[in-house]
């Protein structure tokens, strides 16, 4: 089942969840609100994302473990830091990548307009992530292309062929990511982005029992954390 939240209760979401883990106790109660992410998310439409998450958190792990036994050489140090930051960065990467993949362009700027969010915020915002599929289908095509000529677009494959893999990959990305920088200003500009005049939808945004409930539910881990954190500190 897939339930369907106004974009403006995920925006409060977005910046709740922020609070949450960077305000947590410890780091049980982070990881509780990391599992309460991923249930969202799988709530949301996004069990692909929740799986990738919980994917990369157990690797992390591993690696975190695998690398402490070593920590005093300088590989093993490199590791347990690298897996140290990347398991703080991933709820945020969590709560980010559940926005984005549930919520189109068109209501996240319709949202923003609603919560008198400036243009000059809105619109770089709003062409930011219409960027990001773009230049990832453009990379995916020429990883193929890549490969086709024998070129690995790995770390491996870099390391072996660094100049092919600069002038194959890097190169290309660049050109690429100009040219969609122009199409997307060039398209925003021709369906009046730039008009004063009010915006409107035609998707009906408006917030519902659901959403009223989930903020509900915001406000009271808000509330259990605020707790909490007075426990600890006594």
């Amino acid at each position: 089942m897939v339930v369907a939240l106004d974009p403006r209760a995920k925006i409060f979401f977005l910046l709740a969840g922020n609070f949450l883990i960077v305000f947590s106790p410890t780091r049980a109660v982070e990881a509780g609100f990391v599992m309460f992410f991923l249930l969202v998310a799988v709530l949301l439409g996004g069990g692909r994302v929740a799986l990738n998450v919980v994917v990369a958190y157990i690797l992390l792990l591993f690696l975190q473990i695998v690398s402490a036994e070593k920590v005093t050489q300088w590989w093993g140090m490199m590791l347990f830091t690298f897996s140290q930051f990347m398991i703080m960065v991933l709820p945020y990467v969590l709560l980010a990548v559940i926005f984005v993949s549930t919520t189109k362009v068109n209501e996240l700027m319709e949202a923003l307009y609603r919560l008198r969010v400036s243009k000059k915020v809105v619109i770089p915002l709003a062409v930011m992530i219409r960027y990001v599929p773009v230049v990832s289908e453009d990379f995916m095509m020429i990883k193929d292309a890549m490969r086709m000529r024998g070129i690995s677009p790995s770390f491996f494959g870099f390391m072996r062929r660094p100049l092919e893999t600069i002038e194959c990959l890097y190169v290309p990305m660049l050109m690429n990511a100009a040219r969609v920088v122009d199409e997307l200003s060039a398209a925003a500009v021709t369906r009046g982005i730039e008009n004063r005049g009010r915006k409107t939808c035609i998707i009906p945004m408006r917030f519902g029992v659901v959403d009223y409930a989930f903020l509900v539910l915001l406000a009271a881990l808000f509330i259990l954390e605020i707790a909490m954190r007075g426990h600890f500190v006594s």
